[in-house]
């Protein structure tokens, strides 16, 4: 890995993003984790909404972007992987079942990298090449083994894993600045406040931030070039109602805990990616190799 990688900054040309989208079922999510007790038909028509959403929303915008496709939601609904395709956005793999990286074995997340591209592969008749992990939790346990066993499932390159965290791996192992990891690493934004970094790549912290600041921050000097984001389709459209994560027969005080932990100011995410979108190159990670 080069000096460069770490150093690079913005040119005087217009700023390059990677716009990653992790495309996973939150309903579905939740059932498999036993949250909810049934997935029917008000789960797949509030997951199939977003995703016609947001495709919408790129297609406006003209950005075509990375989608990092969970295999259980692509088992389920491959038709909607396809629409992805004809698109033309990229397809990489953000693994079969939604599970944190330390929950599984070195076996069975091998299986579990393996299961989820060949599913994808044979749905879109194209190599895929990219993953994320679940949670980024990828970059928070074994991270240099885990990309080791990424390669062996046939994986070119990772994106699970923050800039800073990744200048911290390097300092801890004492890479050198040449160290060339097994397969490429496309880093996430992240934000560094005196001794302390934050992951600032989407989801949580664009909500939070008004749009404006969102897009500052973004374009000021504390971006490199080349800086790779992620968003999620729930993060986009209407509300997410709260009986699509948690049971029905929940008490009122957790329901309403839930609509505002998911949709308090949603809207600023995609005014966030417009802004970015107007002033800013926004593409697919670079799968050249």
């Amino acid at each position: 890995m080069s000096r460069r990688f770490f150093k690079e900054k913005k040119s005087i040309l217009k700023q390059n993003y990677y716009l990653g989208i992790d495309w996973e079922d939150f309903g579905l999510t939740a059932f498999d984790y036993g949250k909810i007790k049934k997935y029917n038909k008000f789960h797949k028509n509030e997951f199939i909404n977003e995703h016609y959403y947001l495709l919408g929303l790129l297609k406006e915008l003209r950005i075509s972007c990375t989608f990092f496709i969970n295999g259980r939601a692509a088992y389920l609904y491959p038709n909607l992987v396809k629409d992805i395709n004809s698109e033309g956005h990229s397809i990489s793999s953000h693994g079969y079942n939604h599970v944190p990286r330390k929950n599984l074995t070195e076996k069975e997340f091998l299986n579990d990298s393996i299961k989820s591209r060949k599913l994808i592969e044979d749905i879109i008749q194209k190599p895929v090449v990219g993953y994320r992990s679940p949670y980024l939790s990828l970059s928070r346990y074994k991270y240099l083994d885990g990309l080791k066993i990424l390669q062996k499932a046939g994986y070119k390159y990772d994106s699970s894993i923050t800039l800073h965290a990744l200048e911290e791996l390097s300092y801890e192992k004492k890479l050198s600045y040449d160290f060339e990891p097994p397969i490429k690493i496309f880093p996430l934004f992240s934000l560094k406040i005196y001794k302390s970094h934050f992951n600032f790549a989407g989801g949580t912290r664009w909500r939070i931030l008004p749009s404006f600041i969102t897009s500052k921050i973004l374009e000021s000097n504390k971006t490199i070039s080349n800086s790779s984001l992620y968003l999620h389709p729930y993060e986009f459209g209407k509300f997410v109602n709260p009986y699509r994560i948690i049971p029905r027969d929940s008490n009122i005080f957790n329901s309403i805990y839930v609509f505002l932990r998911w949709n308090l100011n949603r809207n600023a995410i995609e005014k966030s990616l417009r802004e970015l979108s107007s002033r800013a190159n926004v593409n697919i990670l670079p799968i050249n190799y």
